[in-house]
């Protein structure tokens, strides 16, 4: 299938992937409030380097290769303690990190960081209802909380509530509430969820909120691979089939709903990049015979002065 070539600006794609790395701490949904220094990474120019920063869970992998973290004691500074139940979150021990931030919570109440690990915590030990409530706490604690981007966060709890009770719900709905139609081809969409800032702020909330969950949630997952492919047929949509290939590549390990529209997406990306490849090349021949026909022509018309 063909499509129009879609125009894109290497403007707009660098403004993209500079909101996207330096957007906030790599780990979007736990929280600590002493955090080593980090050395600045150069930054994303390519699509390899836009998945390298998606897929970046050094962080969280540091966290856990460590040795355990010592408790330390309920006598302890409040955020010593909320910042102890963030490493135990990495670690696996959700269970035990909801017990002492609850503790936290009850004699320091009103931290958002103790908001949203809460959140976080409650919804890897399973408790999604206690999972939804923590988080829009900390969204009220502080409406800027992740960039904005915690939106995004209710509404994967919500789907996975849905999900909970009816499996097949991805079938027919989308997390972030968007129609990009049936179509290989997606439309763009009429509509945007209120106060997530359009393509743009999708985008973002999506890599933001991937580059934790992915840390936590190992292939194959519907629900997260349904994510990674809206992000691609947003970068499809909005940026440029460059970007949007090795996204679907992603969405496809993790095994989505609707396996067959994303490699049909796919295909159309490559399609793109295929058929722009061929216009630029069909450009610079015929900018050669333009160049080799005037110096020609010159030649000869000098060589017609000389005689």
């Amino acid at each position: 299938m063909r499509t129009k070539k879609q125009p894109h600006s290497r403007v707009a794609l660098w403004a993209l992937l500079c909101s996207l790395i330096f957007a906030g701490p790599a780990l979007a949904c736990i929280n600590e409030y002493e955090r080593p220094e980090r050395p600045s990474k150069p930054r994303p120019e390519r699509p390899s380097e836009f998945m390298t920063h998606l897929r970046d869970h050094s962080d969280h992998d540091r966290i856990v290769s460590s040795a355990a973290p010592v408790e330390p004691g309920p006598d302890a500074d409040f955020k010593a303690r909320s910042d102890y139940a963030a490493r135990l979150v990495h670690r696996g021990e959700s269970r035990k990190a909801v017990d002492v931030l609850e503790a936290v919570e009850r004699s320091h109440p009103g931290e958002y960081i103790v908001a949203a690990n809460l959140g976080t915590a409650y919804e890897l030990s399973g408790d999604l209802a206690k999972a939804h409530h923590w988080i829009g706490e900390g969204m009220r604690r502080n409406p800027d909380s992740h960039e904005g981007t915690e939106w995004l966060h209710l509404r994967i709890l919500e789907a996975r509530m849905a999900l909970a009770k009816n499996p097949d719900w991805l079938r027919t709905h989308s997390v972030i509430g968007l129609n990009f139609g049936s179509d290989a081809q997606p439309r763009k969409p009429e509509e945007w969820p209120k106060d997530t800032g359009g393509a743009e702020g999708v985008m973002k909330a999506l890599t933001y909120q991937l580059r934790e969950r992915m840390a936590f949630v190992p292939a194959p997952d519907p629900l997260v691979g349904s994510l990674i492919a809206d992000l691609g047929v947003l970068l499809l949509l909005y940026r440029n089939a460059d970007m949007a290939i090795p996204v679907f590549d992603l969405a496809l390990t993790y095994r989505p709903f609707g396996v067959a529209q994303v490699e049909a997406r796919r295909s159309l990306s490559e399609e793109i990049v295929r058929s722009r490849g061929d216009s630029d090349r069909n450009f610079k021949l015929a900018m050669i015979g333009i160049a080799s026909l005037t110096i020609g022509a010159a030649l000869i018309l000098k060589w017609r002065q000389g005689r």
